[in-house]
């Protein structure tokens, strides 16, 4: 099974704007797809990840369904008429147990002052096989978007890390599509580095 993450965090050009996962492409449009003015001024805040309530699992996972569908019917992989009921069973296999799954963390990303959420993450800690090396990986991140643009998607990936760590794990991976030009600046910035690349090429662009 291979859910590609979504980055739904509203990234541009390394900043983070505010997807997945992934960053649904590791986020609804990663760290925006687009630049529109300037990047909204940011004042001191602490981005704290606490595990998500059920309330908030159910917007969560109904947004989830859309923009992962979304992203495989924009890569060609699915129509937009299965679309949706893929993406739900496919999303439906990794949380079989929805929020309680073992294993992954789907968490409320927060911000003091005031306890805002502002977005969300998932992450997912895989124990090592033949086909996959040990590690933590992030299925998806979100930014509401009246909150993108503030720095919460790079502070709460940052956050990731530690939590990562205390588990024993030594590497967090990720996906991100080719055209999510944004998003992928911003993981370059935190430090991440391209392990496999897969590519493309539309036939019908040359007939």
């Amino acid at each position: 099974m291979d859910l590609w993450p979504l980055d739904r965090s509203g990234s541009t050009d390394g900043e983070t704007t505010p997807n997945a996962i992934g960053g649904r492409d590791t986020a609804r449009g990663p760290e925006g797809s687009t630049l529109t003015g300037d990047r909204i001024a940011a004042v001191p805040v602490t981005v704290r990840l606490v595990p998500m309530t059920d309330e908030e699992y159910s917007p969560f996972l109904d947004g989830l369904y859309r923009e992962y569908a979304a992203d495989h019917v924009r890569a060609g992989r699915w129509t937009e008429a299965e679309g949706e009921q893929k993406a739900r069973e496919e999303i439906g296999k990794l949380l079989p147990d929805g929020r309680q799954t073992a294993n992954h963390l789907l968490l409320t990303i927060r911000v003091d002052p005031g306890d805002e959420p502002v977005g969300a993450v998932w992450i997912a800690f895989q124990p090592p096989s033949p086909f996959e090396p040990h590690g933590a990986f992030v299925y998806d991140l979100e930014i509401r978007p009246a909150f993108r643009r503030r720095g919460y998607a790079e502070e709460a990936m940052r956050a990731l890390e530690p939590i990562a760590r205390d588990r024993g794990f030594d590497h967090i991976r990720l996906h991100v599509f080719g055209d999510n030009v944004g998003a992928r600046k911003l993981y370059v910035k935190l430090g991440y580095v391209e392990t496999n690349v897969l590519m493309a090429k539309d036939l019908r662009a040359t007939r």
